[in-house]
């Protein structure tokens, strides 16, 4: 869904060569919805978080460093969190944060030539792509929080419900016990 509306805005913007290589990350997201489907969660999650942190570092280098793209990095970069299980999956969690830290480093450390050294005007990208880049960045992060939150709830809810069920048995078996010894 970004990825189409990111390709829409390439074309409107006459970013063409951009808009190509965006609109050629959309079958790996649709590739990674159809494998999820299948109910292979793992590989479907690890072809999307490739997919995505490329085609944002893609799209940072083409828009340059006017465009503030690479924040929605940010985003990737807490998505493993999210999306894998930190007991059994710590090192693909650690993997994809990795890839996000680095590829926005490699941004910075090549001021945003990593794909391209061709960049769009800065004063268009100030005033059209900026506030669509941060305005998505915030959107997607206040989600990711509100989600996360919510697992948080709910892994905790559940720990509670466990510990006064388990204190419940204690006391009956206590007042069992009681009772069979007068």
């Amino acid at each position: 869904m970004i990825s189409t509306i990111w390709f829409f805005i390439a074309r409107s913007l006459g970013l063409m060569e951009l808009s190509t290589y965006i609109g050629a990350t959309v079958p790996f997201f649709i590739i990674s919805a159809l494998v999820s489907k299948k109910g292979n969660l793992t590989l479907a999650r690890f072809i999307y978080m490739i997919a995505f942190n490329i085609s944002v570092a893609i799209t940072a280098s083409f828009i340059g460093k006017a465009g503030s793209v690479e924040f929605i990095l940010m985003f990737a970069l807490a998505l493993p969190f999210v999306t894998f299980s930190f007991r059994r999956e710590r090192q693909i969690i650690a993997l994809f944060s990795g890839l996000s830290m680095l590829l926005w480093f490699l941004l910075y450390y090549t001021d945003f030539n990593l794909f391209t050294n061709i960049h769009m005007d800065p004063e268009l990208a100030g005033k059209y792509v900026y506030p669509v880049s941060i305005g998505t960045t915030i959107l997607l992060v206040t989600y990711q929080l509100i989600y996360f939150s919510y697992i948080n709830a709910q892994y905790y809810s559940s720990i509670h419900n466990q510990r006064e069920e388990a204190i419940e048995e204690s006391n009956a078996k206590s007042r069992f016990l009681s009772m069979m010894s007068h």
